[in-house]
């Protein structure tokens, strides 16, 4: 589901729905045309083949397979339909895993520039997630000195917006433009990279006239607790840009919607 974002930079996720007065509706490319929003950077990517998580969604459906045989009396049909709901389960609880942790990184840094902040513990929905906040705030020292921006939006006159997670100095006095994947890994095995990140941060930096910043990918491992690496694309930005720039384009002309403006 794309995000949308108005031009200066605040988020519009959701739209009145007018079919049911009071409640709220998740924001369409037609509300976009009329309210003049400006698609996210990751629904611009969605343009883009992901042969990585087509290839895991495909491992996840075999899997499903192997766990739940074909039933006596069963049509194929049927079984088709079951396989896939089990399938979609553990894609929507690798999303929601992933969420969930991301949600909690953002509030521990907040917690850490405002320890004065009383927040009420609330229970994981996920059990991975406490060693995996435990082993990030552990991290934490070694990797970043001083918080800059959590959490920021902006809009980008080339026609796009998105929400940066974090912009930090790191111990060394450099200033870093980052994002926090969470994904499944395998001892020994390395992370998986793909130039969808790249390509995100690329066009992060070059939307919110950061440029000189160095881009990191900060990945926190949900199979091994204790386990975080970063992917630097800095060497790769004008590249990734590149990739980016091509990929805005076609989004333009198939949805037919250019949200672009001069800067002034």
């Amino acid at each position: 589901m794309s995000h949308w974002y108005k031009r200066d930079g605040s988020p519009c996720y959701e739209v009145p729905n007018k079919s049911k007065p009071g409640e709220m509706r998740k924001t369409k490319l037609g509300d976009a045309r009329i309210l003049d929003l400006l698609p996210s950077v990751t629904g611009i990517l969605d343009m883009m083949a992901k042969p990585g998580l087509d290839r895991w969604k495909q491992e996840q459906i075999i899997l499903a397979c192997i766990k739940n045989p074909i039933q006596y009396g069963e049509t194929e049909e049927v079984y088709a339909k079951h396989v896939s709901e089990a399938a979609k389960e553990i894609s929507e609880k690798a999303a929601s895993l992933g969420t969930e942790v991301h949600n909690e990184i953002e509030q521990s840094l907040i917690l850490m520039e405002n320890p004065d902040v009383f927040v009420v513990p609330k229970p994981y929905k996920h059990e991975q997630t406490g060693p995996i906040i435990e082993s990030f705030m552990e991290w934490l020292p070694s990797e970043i000195q001083e918080v800059v921006k959590l959490e920021d939006p902006f809009a980008s006159p080339l026609g796009y917006g998105g929400k940066i997670d974090i912009i930090y100095e790191t111990n060394t006095g450099r200033s870093i433009l980052a994002d926090f994947k969470t994904q499944s890994t395998k001892p020994g095995k390395p992370v998986n990279s793909y130039n969808q990140h790249g390509m995100q941060l690329a066009a992060y930096a070059k939307g919110t006239n950061r440029w000189e910043h160095r881009l990191k990918i900060i990945i926190l491992s949900t199979t091994e607790p204790g386990r975080i690496e970063i992917v630097d694309w800095t060497d790769r930005k004008e590249e990734m840009w590149k990739l980016f720039e091509a990929c805005l384009t076609i989004w333009k002309i198939t949805k037919k919607y250019d949200p672009s403006w001069e800067r002034e």
